[in-house]
């Protein structure tokens, strides 16, 4: 019976002291940290100059057919019926 009391009260002591919390280490002030430099100011936006408007391919799709430009052909199709303009 006293061997049982005995490592009753030994493992109550172990578990208290590995749980013990440890007080913390005065360590040496950290240096003032120096406030960083602003960031400089942001570049202007640069807005390219409009370009002029080259022709280019049109499509428009619609519930009538479909309609394709082009700067040379225009293509119609409508009710499954197709009409084909060739310009030079």
């Amino acid at each position: 019976m006293k061997k049982l009391t005995l490592f009753a009260a030994l493992l109550s002591i172990m578990t208290l002291v590995s749980c013990k919390k440890e007080a913390p280490v005065a360590a040496e002030a950290p240096a003032p940290v120096e406030a960083p430099a602003p960031p400089p100011p942001a570049p202007e936006p640069v807005t390219p100059a409009p370009a002029e408007e080259k022709p280019s391919t049109t499509v428009k799709v619609s519930t009538d057919g479909v309609d394709v430009k082009t700067p040379k052909t225009t293509v119609e199709v409508k009710d499954g019926k197709t009409a084909v303009e060739v310009k030079k």
